[in-house]
């Protein structure tokens, strides 16, 4: 599969699921990847302080958002695909007017992956402490 990223451009789909919504990457017409964007049930005191900061900085009321899961097929990691499907995500969030929190402000644990895209992120759009507005 590997060889066949190299020569054909992943495509990415944003399907709503409940009051989130998953991005799904595909590559001639198969699943290689997919991301959930969760409602946190609940965020960390200094999360919940970051969040009212960054409202505060952007002018608006940023609901929070985190990525709940991703999977990205073992042959087709490391080339791009879940940054990729982070930039799909927050590109929705900004369209919804939400905010994405770390997921260690939802209580969940983050991927030293994850960790990489996240820092990333936090450099191309406002963020305060674990909090992005995009």
């Amino acid at each position: 599969m590997r060889r066949l990223l190299e020569s054909l451009e992943a495509t990415y789909e944003v399907q709503s699921q409940g009051a989130g919504f998953s991005v799904k990457a595909r590559v001639a017409g198969g699943l290689i990847g997919t991301l959930y964007v969760e409602v946190p049930k609940h965020l960390t005191p200094e999360c919940r302080a970051d969040l009212k900061a960054l409202s505060r900085q952007v002018g608006r009321k940023l609901d929070p958002m985190f990525v709940g899961w991703v999977n990205v097929h073992s042959a087709d990691q490391r080339v791009g695909i879940g940054t990729r499907m982070y930039q799909v995500a927050v590109k929705e969030l900004a369209r919804r007017g939400q905010a994405l929190v770390q997921a260690t402000c939802a209580g969940k644990t983050m991927t030293p992956a994850a960790g990489k895209i996240w820092t990333k992120l936090k450099r191309q759009h406002p963020s305060q402490g674990d909090v992005i507005a995009p």
